[in-house]
């Protein structure tokens, strides 16, 4: 019985001892990987600020600023595969964002954000299928948004801001029923909004201002009964405001300003409670347009009688004047009448007739 009980401690103590030494062999090969953004050479990186690592020797959370040193992600860090939390941002912070982050399956927060970080978006990023939260806002992204974000079934915010992002909005992002947030804005993409938009049925914001984007304001913007923030302005939208917008009763703001949209503005978003901004759309009819035209006529009215009424008194003092000075001349050419006549008469009278 003795036996039995001593092999059995024996077993219980060797699994411990190779879980540790798993553990510290897992350790040491992501924490190889981590040290190369972290600019150190550390055995347990775990112990360092930012990083959580889970009881098997996994990193699980990355949470790093870099700055006062260069570092650019290495390709390696795919295979920290029990990550679920990735924060990354930092002016040091250089290169291109791999396409082996697309590795990471577990990931459910991504933030990668650095001034100095350039690369296109890579379309293995569509494979973080527990992906909630993707932030890759003020970079210097460039080409198109790939389709293959489509797939992100469980995304809730997408925020792509900020970049020099170009080509169409993804048909496929219509695919994203879980998106509450999409932020596009500040980018060069272009052609027209895609109706797909409208299958987003728990978005509460969106924000796809300051682009070149074509094309009507769609009417499936109507459908998106969350909706509470809508921003399109700064690009050269075209055509009505369209009246289904007057459905979305949640909605608190719409920002429409500096396109060229035309008509007049739906009587039910009239009706609605909310921030409306729509300057700057010359063929647009507002409220505000008629009463910047009824300000410009009487400003001109009120120029034009003040004209009228400096000319006029001019005129009036003029003639005037005039007129005292014809009486003053006649009167003086009278008297200068009179007594040349009275002299001439005395010459006559004191003249001898021969």
């Amino acid at each position: 019985m003795k036996m039995k009980m001593k092999i059995l401690f024996f077993h219980i103590n060797s699994i411990f001892i190779l879980k540790f030494i798993s553990a510290q062999n897992n350790i040491k090969n992501e924490c190889d990987i981590v040290n190369k953004l972290l600019n150190i050479q550390s055995n347990n990186c775990c112990l360092e600020s930012g990083i959580v690592c889970s009881s098997d020797g996994h990193i699980i959370k990355l949470q790093l600023i870099i700055e006062n040193y260069y570092a650019s992600i290495p390709p390696e860090i795919g295979n920290i595969t029990y990550l679920n939390f990735m924060y990354i941002s930092g002016n040091g912070l250089i290169g291109h964002i791999p396409p082996e982050i697309g590795n990471l399956t577990n990931l459910n927060y991504l933030f990668i954000q650095g001034k100095h970080l350039s690369s296109v978006l890579p379309f293995e990023l569509g494979n973080l299928s527990k992906l909630n939260e993707f932030y890759l806002y003020g970079n210097n992204l460039s080409n198109f948004i790939p389709s293959e974000l489509g797939k992100l079934s469980n995304l809730e915010l997408l925020n792509l801001l900020n970049n020099k992002l170009n080509g169409s909005i993804p048909v496929e992002l219509g695919n994203l029923s879980n998106l509450k947030n999409l932020q596009l804005n500040k980018n060069n993409i272009s052609d027209d909004i895609p109706s797909s938009i409208g299958n987003l049925s728990n978005l509460e914001y969106i924000n796809l201002s300051n682009n070149t984007l074509t094309g009507p304001i769609l009417p499936e913007f109507g459908k998106l009964t969350n909706l509470k923030s809508l921003y399109l302005s700064y690009n050269n939208l075209t055509g009505p405001i369209p009246p289904e917008l007057g459905n979305l009763s949640k909605l608190e703001t719409l920002s429409l300003s500096n396109n060229n949209l035309s008509g007049s503005i739906p009587k039910d978003i009239k009706k609605l409670k909310i921030n409306l901004y729509t300057s700057n759309n010359p063929l647009l009819d507002t409220e505000n347009s008629y009463t910047a035209l009824i300000i410009i006529l009487m400003v001109s009215i009120s120029f034009a009688i003040i004209l009228f009424s400096i000319i006029y008194l001019k005129i009036f003092r003029k003639n005037k004047k005039g007129g005292k000075n014809t009486y003053y001349n006649n009167h003086i050419s009278t008297k200068q009448a009179y007594v040349n006549t009275f002299a001439d008469d005395s010459m006559i009278s004191g003249c001898e007739i021969p």
